[in-house]
């Protein structure tokens, strides 16, 4: 799409208000034609007046009203303004926000540069869009990117950016080296998460590196590090009184079930987040009148992938200190519910197993058999106070599901992740039994 304007000095109050409001930003480009045609002149987007002379050719794209964009230009001290009567002839591409997101196959549908027979290889799906930045969003980030002035100081700074530039980013976490232990100094890492993806494409971390290298103090290596994600185990049981409603359990439950992944688009799915108990048991109270309690527990659980029948070891950091008293010393027939250190089933031996820890320290592959526990052999141990779980040589020839969950118990009701580390809440892991009661 092409949109023209006539600049008009006589006119002070002119504005270059583009037509359509579902432009692809980051497609404009502005070419000034002057004198009658006889010079066209190709004008650049910028963001910031540093480094802008009054012979500068450089633009800005701000928004207006309507959701709409208009072009702006210098005044000649910073940033060069076109000459009066110019033709301005700013060209974009419309977008369809975050639809196109994760298209892979494309079709060619002419000739390129006069060549009939194209193939096409998709390198990457597409990636990027995003809707309309929210009002409430704008709000919080507004101010922050005005204080950064372009310049990525603080680890906060670099949030700001990327996140002011770049629409697709979700969430992001910055942090510096010095927080890591042992410290990295002079380094700052950077995880980011991307819509409609768990993680993000190589792609686009490329593209976020380049756009933040030449606003980053030279003294400074700028890291880019996956993110890594802890889920949070949901088991809610609830009572509701019949006699003061006409709905049926499975109503209950679905009303429910809609609390809590409400809770968890609201509150979570994001770096740097907390779980607050009181919080999400009062928005599951809320789900229907007629509820009169809910007994709800919730646990921390990171996913291992283990190589099959392979002696494995690894360390889970959950990031806080973890319950260090919850049962008595485990013997065969214990149950296996109550302790702080859990996971789900694996094959160990030919035995369908778990990990459990003894609340002392020591963890241990455990023979599942109708729900009890029998102690096979001791694997690792828990550091509580660090929130660190590390196994030594697992050996496993398979496992339910993607990976093995390990659960744990915080020794407080609400927990928080940290650095790269982004918390939710997956339908998967939330169980909500309803029972009926008369009062």
């Amino acid at each position: 799409i092409a949109d023209s304007f006539t600049m008009n000095y006589s006119n002070t109050s002119q504005r270059f208000v583009l037509s359509n409001p579902t432009i692809d930003t980051g497609s404009v480009s502005v070419t000034v034609i002057e004198d009658g045609g006889s010079s066209t002149l190709a004008y650049t987007k910028t963001e910031t007046l540093i480094g802008l002379t009054s012979a500068t050719k450089a633009y800005f794209v701000e928004a207006a009203e309507n959701q709409q964009y208009e072009v702006r230009f210098g005044d000649n001290v910073f940033g060069r303004k076109p000459s009066d009567g110019s033709v301005i002839v700013v060209e974009y591409r419309t977008s369809s926000g975050e639809l196109p997101n994760g298209a892979s196959t494309f079709l060619n549908d002419g000739n390129i540069d006069t060549h009939a027979n194209v193939s096409i290889a998709t390198i990457s799906s597409a990636s990027g869009g995003s809707i309309n930045e929210t009002v409430e969003s704008i709000r919080y980030n507004a101010p922050r990117n005005f204080q950064v002035q372009g310049r990525a100081v603080t680890a906060t700074d670099y949030e700001t950016i990327l996140k002011a530039n770049f629409g697709d980013i979700q969430s992001i976490s910055a942090y510096g080296g010095e927080d890591l232990v042992p410290p990295q100094f002079g380094k700052v890492f950077i995880s980011v998460d991307v819509q409609n993806a768990d993680g993000t494409p190589a792609n686009r971390i490329k593209t976020f590196s380049d756009f933040i290298k030449d606003k980053t103090p030279v003294t400074v290596d700028v890291v880019f590090v996956d993110p890594q994600f802890m889920y949070v185990k949901v088991v809610s049981d609830i009572k509701y009184n019949v006699n003061t409603t006409t709905k049926l359990s499975s109503d209950i439950r679905t009303a429910v079930l809609s609390k809590i992944s409400a809770y968890n688009t609201i509150n979570l799915e994001g770096f740097k987040k907390t779980i607050y108990y009181t919080k999400l048991t009062k928005d599951i109270d809320s789900a229907d009148e007629s509820i009169v309690s809910n007994d709800t527990e919730i646990r921390a659980i990171k996913i291992v992938y283990p190589t099959t029948n392979t002696n494995q070891s690894f360390e889970v950091n959950f990031g806080f200190p973890l319950q260090s008293e919850t049962g008595v010393v485990l013997n065969t027939a214990e149950y296996h519910y109550g302790h702080t250190i859990q996971s789900s089933p694996f094959t160990y031996q030919g035995y369908r197993s778990i990990l459990v820890d003894d609340t002392r320290g020591v963890v241990y592959v455990a023979k599942l058999t109708s729900g009890i526990v029998e102690i096979k052999k001791a694997v690792g141990v828990v550091d509580y106070t660090n929130g660190i779980v590390t196994i030594q040589d697992l050996n496993v020839s398979g496992y339910e599901g993607v990976g093995i969950k390990v659960y744990a118990r915080s020794n407080t009701k609400d927990f928080s992740s940290t650095k790269n580390v982004i918390l939710a809440i997956k339908d998967e892991d939330v169980t909500v039994t309803v029972t009926p009661v008369k009062l």
